[in-house]
């Protein structure tokens, strides 16, 4: 009879020995930083304050310990808000790494907030902006990073000090007015806007009230990220990886309001991804459609979301059809109605011929007729640029007024988004009922209104480059992409593993927690590129200079 060994239970760590064993990791990863720091971007001339920055980066990274540790021991089971507590998270870290106007058009959506939270709605190009908005406008350029590399300019900690000093002096020589805000819309500006009206209630000047206005975006985005991630039961960590890359955070974390838009189409794909669809549901992706179509005319074409869900799902009278042809019906009209008549003259006073970021060559029905019968010479156009620009997907780490650029970021970026797909490949009914194909052709359509909607209205006549494009106008389409990789990796591996048990549950914090390093290490390198370092364009002899916060320069 043979005997049984009785294995010993193994004893655990208990949980406040893992908490200072991983605090004083902390500790020790905020003070590498700041060594790193030391040595690569300052020497005996100019020597970075050792003890100050460490306090401050260790305070910085102790407040994220503990921020992360509440999550996983409150919201252990709730997936969908530790993942969006994450997003509000690293939001604010974005939110106060990155300088005033450094976002694309930041300086336009602040003021056009600011005005609104002033209660004007109206677009009066003789109103004027205070003295202090003035000049935290002039001392901040939108391309800071450029001057920086290109012109020998200053970084953040010196306009922050020229800033402080220009509010001493006498008053700016030339007022800003409504002119230079040059965003015509409302509705999108209302989350920035409602921040700095809480912001006015604590007397903020006109610095205080661009972050109260950052905090105000972010605090939606998270809250739309939130319904997003509880709408996933399939797919999940795909959202989480698109909602916190670091180029969706640093939208989401300034005054733009590409951050509502983002956050309406990340919704509207969403609805993909439920197990039932309600009558309230598509009240809410028409909302959402309707929104994101308002801010830009081209997600439109999101609507054929709809079309992509099996019947199978739908538990509600209105027919898929039906309900495609009123929201795609209401989402033009209501934009029609704004952007031609509302916000275009209702609302508009004082404005004559406004400048076009295509300059004069501009001619929209010339270069629509000319796409609609040259499709070829388009297409050539159209691989030209991807060719050029890596598809766009290759450079997600773009940041600043589109001079930011880390390399490291985009790749990780996409690596981040692989996992996602890679490790979500349990669903694979989709791919039956014809779903999975309708994403790519759903990608394809949405990138090609993007890049034909701004060859005809922002390039000039028959340019062979497809110019302003940015891989932040792509996002819902590599959304589209990536799930559409999860679906087809699924029915190649063919797993067992079944949807909503607790193996899925550790897949998707393994997802979340990949995509909130990302988002992390790309935090830091912003701070570091604005307040810390840079590393200058390459030398003839392909090595770098490098430029720290007090103008030291470093072969």
């Amino acid at each position: 009879m043979e005997q049984t060994v009785e294995k010993k239970p193994r004893k655990k760590i208990p949980p406040l020995v893992k908490w200072l064993l991983g605090y004083v990791g902390t500790l020790g990863a905020a003070a590498g930083l700041v060594y790193y720091w030391r040595v690569v971007f300052f020497t005996q001339q100019a020597q970075l304050p050792a003890l100050p920055i460490t306090l401050g980066v260790a305070a910085v990274f102790s407040l994220l310990y503990l921020l992360v540790f509440l999550a996983c021991r409150f919201f252990k089971q709730n997936i969908c808000l530790k993942a969006a507590v994450c997003v509000l998270v690293l939001g604010l870290l974005f939110c106060f790494a990155t300088p005033p106007m450094q976002t694309p058009d930041e300086q336009f959506h602040y003021l056009r907030a600011y005005s609104i939270s002033n209660g004007h709605f109206t677009y009066d190009a003789n109103r004027t902006y205070p003295d202090d908005v003035t000049k935290l406008v002039q001392s901040f350029p939108s391309q800071m990073n450029f001057g920086v590399c290109y012109q020998g300019g200053e970084l953040a900690e010196t306009a922050f000090a020229n800033y402080q000093a220009a509010l001493q002096s006498g008053p700016a020589a030339t007022p800003l007015t409504e002119q230079e805000a040059l965003v015509f819309v409302s509705i999108p500006m209302l989350p920035q806007a409602a921040g700095m009206l809480v912001g006015r209630l604590f007397g903020l000047g006109a610095l205080g009230l661009l972050y109260a206005g950052r905090i105000g975006n972010l605090l939606f985005y998270a809250l739309v990220c939130y319904f997003v991630f509880k709408n996933c039961n399939k797919y999940r960590g795909v959202f989480f990886a698109v909602a916190m890359l670091p180029l969706s955070l640093s939208l989401a974390a300034s005054c733009s309001y590409d951050s509502t838009m983002l956050a309406m189409c990340y919704l509207a794909v969403s609805y993909f991804c439920k197990d039932e669809i309600q009558t309230k549901d598509v009240w809410v992706f028409g909302l959402a459609v309707l929104l994101a179509t308002y801010i830009k005319p081209m997600n439109f074409v999101l609507v054929a979301v709809l079309l992509l869900i099996p019947k199978a799902r739908w538990k509600t009278k209105t027919n898929p059809w039906a309900a495609f042809g009123i929201i795609m019906g209401a989402s033009l009209t209501f934009y029609g109605l704004m952007a031609f008549v509302v916000d275009a003259s209702w609302l508009k006073f004082n404005y004559g011929e406004l400048w076009r970021g295509s300059g004069d060559g501009a001619a929209p029905l010339q270069q629509l007729f000319f796409v609609v019968t040259n499709i070829p010479a388009f297409v050539s156009r159209v691989l030209l640029t991807l060719y050029e620009e890596a598809a766009f997907i290759f450079n997600m780490g773009t940041f600043g007024t589109l001079d930011m650029t880390i390399p490291l970021v985009s790749g990780l970026s996409v690596l981040s988004l692989a996992a996602a797909s890679a490790l979500g490949i349990q669903q694979k009914e989709d791919t039956k009922a014809g779903g999975a194909w309708g994403l790519f052709l759903a990608a394809v359509l949405y990138a090609c209104a993007i890049i034909a909607g701004l060859y005809v209205l922002q390039n000039d006549l028959y340019s062979i480059r497809i110019n302003q494009l940015q891989p932040r106008y792509f996002l819902p389409a590599f959304l589209l992409l990536f799930m559409l990789a999860s679906i087809l990796l699924g029915k190649a591996v063919r797993p067992r593993l079944a949807a909503g048990d607790a193996a899925t549950l550790r897949v998707q914090n393994i997802t979340l927690y990949i995509a909130a390093s990302v988002a992390l290490l790309a935090v830091i390198l912003i701070f570091q590129g604005y307040f810390i370092g840079q590393w200058l364009p390459k030398l003839q002899d392909g090595t770098h200079k490098l430029v720290n916060l007090y103008g030291w320069m470093i072969q």
